[in-house]
């Protein structure tokens, strides 16, 4: 024990001295071997995130720490300068750090290599920023942690791939918390060179828990270190969806918008009092509500509508299930209840008793196909998140049951085939001629001083009913005026 520390005391004192010489750049060599419960020396380079496992041949009679090799920070952008990083276009106070290239250090020092290594990561454990995640999490504090313990007992491939996830979960975390926080860093496994920066187009693989550029996030499964079904085929949809949820974009708690423009529309019956409970139908709202961010004016009627056939289908469930499946419609999203929901679109779809081909609202089926992936998604995004097996199992069987069986065909055809059916009668020359006089006669004859309520009504009629007839123009096109 003498002589290896004696080794490890003149090599770490090179370290030193080669970093005085040249701060940026790449931290110079250190070898540590230190043993741990398994017998097992751990030689710790930090020339790697990774640290190589040698078999012991010396007995030992307890583990020896690692002194001094993490560096944590607080997640602060006053300690950066702006060259330094980029901040968010929506929200200054969220940041990424850019890559640096520099050919001398600090104090104009000349260096072999360009690169600055300034990126940093956040243990899962203890949530602190580190510079070298591997000398972090196998220090003192650490080196007991089951999910180290795991890394240890791997070699090679094995062992770098669960470190790299390691490493993806805890920026994961950090990263969550900085998007509920609206403040700090967001952490990226691959970096941009670009000047502009938006956090909403990046969000974490499903798989890796490395945050991604949201544009090539179907590309990577092909190459995510975690994905061992990389030929199945996963929708970009899904995986969107799955990893907003991981994000923290889509939560199970209302938003305020939801709450303020949604609910207070929403009629409150036993459907809209069932919306507003189910956690899974929130979510989905809140979904809906991210994706017409753009369309102030109806998006509220678009969420109010989605959540109610999804409370709908809900309620035709708990008449078909048992009480013992239980009241949410997370419950129901399992292999085992396919056949239920399937019966419950139907009847959502009002299919007729004697006649099984007909569909009084063949477009239900259709919009519940689409919320029932995107709900399916949630819950699997969340049984990831929690580290839920069996519901990840489940809800994984589940999105591959509707991708089999589940079938709009039927659904289809009756449209078109009403469509094609549909008597559209145009009103005679003689009622069109009346109608553009009446509104005429009206129009002249309004007593603009009146400032009564019946009569600022009646004034935006006229104006409306004018320029429908007059421009040929939608309702739904001068409903959105202002």
């Amino acid at each position: 024990m003498e002589t290896e520390t004696s080794v490890y005391q003149l090599k770490r004192s090179r370290s030193f001295s080669e970093s005085e010489n040249e701060e940026e750049a790449k931290p110079s060599k250190r070898v540590m071997t230190i043993k741990n419960d398994t017998g097992c020396e751990i030689v710790d380079n930090s020339d790697s995130d990774i640290s190589e496992i040698i078999p012991s041949q010396i007995p030992c009679s307890g583990p020896i720490s690692l002194q001094n090799i993490s560096s944590d920070e607080e997640n602060d952008d006053s300690d950066y300068d702006e060259e330094e990083i980029n901040r968010d276009v929506q929200n200054k106070s969220i940041f990424v750090r850019r890559i640096m290239h520099s050919t001398t250090t600090k104090r104009g020092k000349a260096k072999r290599s360009d690169r600055v290594y300034n990126s940093k990561c956040c243990c899962p454990f203890c949530r602190q920023m580190c510079s070298s995640f591997a000398q972090h999490i196998f220090s003192k504090k650490h080196y007991n942690e089951p999910e180290v313990k795991k890394v240890l007992a791997l070699k090679g491939k094995h062992r770098k791939t669960l470190l790299a996830v390691l490493r993806s979960k805890g920026s994961n975390i950090h990263n969550e918390n900085v998007i509920k926080q609206k403040k700090g860093e967001i952490l990226l496994a691959r970096r941009s060179g670009k000047e502009q920066f938006d956090v909403t187009k990046y969000g974490p693989c499903p798989n890796c828990f490395g945050w991604l550029r949201l544009s090539v996030l179907d590309r990577h499964q092909t190459h995510c270190p975690v994905n061992k079904n990389s030929s199945v085929h996963v929708s970009k949809g899904s995986l969107l969806m799955q990893s907003a949820v991981l994000a923290g974009r889509v939560t199970e708690q209302a938003s305020q918008a939801l709450v303020k423009e949604v609910f207070s529309i929403m009629l409150d019956d036993k459907v809209g009092k069932i919306a507003k409970a189910d956690s899974l139908i929130i979510a989905l709202g809140n979904q809906w509500l991210t994706r017409n961010i753009g369309n102030k004016l109806m998006r509220k009627y678009y969420v109010s509508a989605v959540m109610r056939l999804a409370s709908r289908l809900l309620i035709q469930l708990r008449i078909m299930a048992t009480p013992e499946t239980g009241n949410h419609l997370e419950n129901y999203l399992h292999p085992m209840f396919f056949t239920h929901v399937a019966r419950a679109a139907l009847k959502v779809a009002r299919q007729d008793s004697d006649d099984e081909e007909n569909l009084e609202a063949p477009s239900n089926a259709i919009k519940l196909s689409y919320d029932l992936k995107r709900v399916g998604n949630i819950k699997l995004a969340k049984a990831i998140k929690n580290g839920d097996e069996e519901n990840r199992k489940a809800a994984k069987d589940f999105l591959k049951l509707m991708e089999i069986e589940w079938t709009t065909k039927l659904s289809r055809v009756l449209l078109h085939e009403r469509k094609n059916n549909k008597e559209n009668l145009l009103p005679l020359p003689k009622d069109i001629e009346k109608l553009a006089s009446y509104i005429k006669r009206e129009m002249e004859a309004f007593d603009t001083a009146d400032t009564s309520y019946d009569n600022y009504r009646k004034a935006v009629v006229l104006v409306e009913s004018n320029l429908i007839t007059y421009n040929r123009r939608r309702p739904g096109e001068v409903q959105a005026m202002r």
